[in-house]
């Protein structure tokens, strides 16, 4: 996925907004090659204000920012109301902040995917 992701990165503009969301996520799993798509995973999120989809991808442009305090705080939140995620693994001993949000949102993000048009 390394390799390729720079190559899917660079369609962004001419994906349709599922696939945009995917990329995005993706992207702040892969940060020295997601880094280019900041500004348009912002710009996402703000289009998807008030959903799931848009507190994923404001955890992924945290990400992106390599902003741990941000990180961890949307992760939280996205923990708080996730039931099906698990709360235990944000008070993980040794762990990152930006492991716990890069496991948030890969836990999570796919569930939310349902809901970007």
């Amino acid at each position: 996925m390394d390799t390729e992701l720079p190559s899917l990165l660079a369609r962004w503009n001419t994906e349709p907004p599922l696939t945009r969301y995917v990329l995005g996520c993706v992207a702040a799993h892969y940060p020295h090659h997601g880094r280019l798509i900041t500004g348009q995973v912002s710009d996402m999120s703000s289009d998807y204000a008030g959903t799931q989809p848009g507190v994923y991808l404001k955890l992924a442009e945290a990400l992106l920012r390599a902003d741990d305090t941000q990180t961890f705080t949307i992760a939280a939140d996205i923990i708080s109301w996730a039931e099906d995620l698990d709360p235990g693994w944000l008070d993980a001993p040794g762990v990152s902040p930006a492991l716990k949000g890069t496991h948030t949102l890969a836990m999570g993000a796919p569930r939310a995917a349902n809901t970007t048009a």
